[in-house]
């Protein structure tokens, strides 16, 4: 069996495509830094500055998911773009996403709380 790599995606906080990602890499560019949202503020993160609304508008996406769902689509949507799928060859995805779903973890977790954080 041979295995072909025909597409990579990245979105990050080091860039928004693969190529920004490697001009970063290799420039020694963090993407780690105050936050800027009400919920990240406090600390050094490595976030990736648009809502998910914001996401879904600038890479022209179809559908409202979790954020981390969101990335994995616009890296998925890098990776594919100018290829077509071929029924006859198997294709495989490797994703490798961030903490999954957590942002909806998050918001869960304050419902169950019986006293409701002040943050």
């Amino acid at each position: 069996m041979r295995i072909y790599v025909t597409g990579t995606g990245v979105i990050s906080s080091i860039g928004e495509n693969v190529e920004e990602t490697l001009l970063a890499l290799r420039s020694e560019k963090t993407g780690i830094k105050q936050g800027e949202k009400i919920h990240t503020e406090r600390f050094k993160v490595g976030e990736i500055r648009w809502t998910n609304n914001e996401l879904i508008q600038r890479f022209g996406l179809t559908q409202d998911a979790s954020r981390t769902a969101l990335l994995g689509m616009i890296a998925a949507k890098e990776a594919f773009q100018g290829h077509t799928l071929n029924p006859e060859i198997r294709t495989g995805l490797i994703s490798g996403t961030s903490v999954g779903g957590m942002d909806i973890s998050e918001i869960a977790y304050k419902d169950f709380l019986p006293v409701k954080p002040t943050i």
